[in-house]
This record gives structure tokens, C-alpha cells and sequence, in this order.
């Protein structure tokens, strides 16, 4: 799938069943107009739903143009029946990104809480 600079490719909310690869170009991460991350060629977006099995958490919008695959719901559990290797590894590296994802924003919150106390603490 090809996307262009500031295209919206999904927003929060929407129900979709598919993880997007970044083949190339890059994409945002946006919730409440804030950039959540910046994501580019080899990564992944979309991946939390074959986790929770919920809505889209945040808009993501084209910022550089490029392309991505995707693979749907349907054709995860197929790979999980006929290439349960591939289909484990691929887990684990969508577990491992967002892992990593999760500790980026716990050192961020930990940053901003630790800045509001020492602001507190001056006035």
C-alpha cells in the first residue's frame, strides 16, 4: 500500500484487523496532537491489535511518503497453522517493539512527573 506526506492512514478509533510493515518512508503516531513516535522502513504499526483486540489507539499519518504491507487477522492465523516459526517470530517482534515503546513512555512520564515536582517545589 502506498501513502503520500500528511495522509491520514487510519485514525483512532477505527476498527482494523491488520499489522502495516514500513517497506518505506515514515509515518507518525499521533494521539491528541501529540507525536507518540515517529516510525520508519523495518517497523511496524497497527500490531496492537493482535494483542487486545480493540480500536485503534491513535491516528497515524503519512510523514514522508512511502509504503507498507499489510497482513490481516485472517492471514496471521493462517500463518500461525502452516508456519508456526515465522508466525512466533513475528510475535515476538511485535512484543519486543512495543516493550520498547512502553519503556520510552514510562521514562517520559517518570521525566515530566520529576519536572513538575521540582516546578512545585520553586513556586
Amino acid at each position: 500500500v502506498h501513502f503520500k506526506e500528511s495522509e491520514k492512514i487510519f485514525s483512532e478509533g477505527d476498527h482494523g484487523s491488520e499489522i502495516c510493515f514500513i517497506v518505506s518512508g515514515k509515518v507518525q503516531v499521533v494521539k491528541s496532537g501529540a507525536i507518540l513516535a515517529e516510525l520508519q522502513e523495518g517497523e511496524q504499526f497497527g500490531e496492537m491489535y493482535v494483542i487486545d483486540i480493540m480500536p485503534r489507539s491513535a491516528d497515524v499519518i503519512g510523514s514522508q511518503s512511502g509504503s507498507f504491507l499489510k497482513i490481516n487477522h485472517r492471514d496471521l492465523c493462517r500463518l500461525s497453522l502452516k508456519d508456526k516459526e515465522s508466525f512466533i517470530l513475528l510475535l515476538l517482534n511485535c512484543g519486543r517493539d512495543i516493550s520498547r515503546r512502553l519503556r520510552r513512555m514510562n521514562e517520559l512520564f517518570v521525566r515530566e512527573k520529576n519536572k513538575r515536582c521540582v516546578t512545585a517545589r520553586l513556586t
